[in-house]
């Protein structure tokens, strides 16, 4: 009934697992158009208003910044009370997260003294984004190989290549005896807004 995808200009190629015997995909190009109709289609079924919903949003408004956070900045403070902040990769959700350091790592140490946390949204640099929310918590060592187990793979499961490069580095490091050997604690904060 309608053209087919050859006489609609549409590419008809070959799939690279296909080995050369004739397996063909027909293939249409979508533009920002046909995925606006989709998107506005969707909340259609469900009888919401298309004009109310973004079809550019990712997630909604509710959702707390340090989910979506790369990297943030992580206060802990010294014997005498004055802040140290440090950039660490993260991961979690609605107010507990989790990351990754060494046991002999100076936040590590601070944390161990005074579990009081202040943690904003910053760059790798550890450069805070401008008017981030400031989040306070506490901080708590984990040290077993489970916790630290779990918390490499939701790590790897958000930062990808990028960790397992990281671990390679640090592996490698370990081997040829550069710098001092530290063993990996998971850090679990619990966190609200402040």
């Amino acid at each position: 009934m309608g053209l087919e995808p050859e006489a609609a200009g549409w590419p008809n190629r070959r799939l690279p697992f296909s080995g050369g015997r004739g397996v063909r995909a027909r293939t249409r190009p979508v533009g920002r158009a046909t995925v606006c109709r989709i998107i506005r289609a969707v909340p259609a079924l469900a009888g919401i208003h298309a004009a109310t919903v973004s079809p550019w949003a990712v997630r909604g408004d509710d959702v707390n910044e340090l989910d979506q956070a790369r990297y943030i900045s992580l206060t802990t403070f010294k014997k005498d009370g004055s802040p140290v902040s440090s950039p660490v990769w993260i991961t979690g959700a609605d107010g507990t997260y989790v990351f990754t350091t060494g046991d002999k790592a100076w936040k590590t140490r601070r944390l161990e003294r005074n579990s009081s946390v202040l943690v904003q949204v910053c760059d790798m640099r550890g450069s805070v984004k401008p008017g981030a929310t400031r989040f306070v918590g506490s901080g708590e060592v984990a040290g077993s190989a489970d916790a630290v187990a779990a918390a490499e793979r939701a790590l790897a499961a958000k930062y990808g290549w990028q960790f397992r490069a990281i671990k390679l580095v640090d592996g490698l490091r370990n081997r040829l005896g550069r710098g001092e050997h530290q063993e990996p604690v998971a850090i679990h904060l619990s966190l609200s807004e402040g």
